[in-house]
């Protein structure tokens, strides 16, 4: 059975090993990162919890900030379910016409290849 759900969700909300994230707190957290021009959090596939926090983010001009250090800031300010468990790195984020991030372009790739698109 292939289950889509409908993008007006908007996807604010993931579920990783039963846990309920809401993405908006993540992204609060992330937010506070000096060295972060831009962000977002999207659920990406796992076999065991069925989807994990992955954080995309921009980096700010000549930062060099890595995946280990958003990963260890996360976890300083969030539970640990909600810290990302990988982070991407963009030149910059996909926009539509008014500006909104397309989350589903960012999802894509990760969820091409399986039986549920969360």
């Amino acid at each position: 059975m292939d289950i889509r759900i409908a993008d007006p969700f908007s996807h604010e909300l993931l579920c990783s090993g039963g846990e309920n994230i809401y993405c908006p707190e993540v992204e609060n957290v992330l937010m506070a990162h000096p060295e972060m021009a831009e962000r977002i959090v999207i659920g990406i596939p796992v076999p065991r919890w069925v989807q994990t926090v992955n954080a995309v983010v921009v980096r700010a001009p000549g930062s060099m900030v890595s995946e280990a250090d958003i990963i260890a800031f996360c976890r300083e300010r969030l539970a640990h379910n909600q810290c990302p468990t990988s982070v991407d790195f963009a030149d910059e984020l996909p926009r539509n016409a008014t500006g909104k991030i397309l989350k589903r372009n960012l999802r894509e790739p990760y969820w091409r290849d399986h039986d549920r698109n969360i």
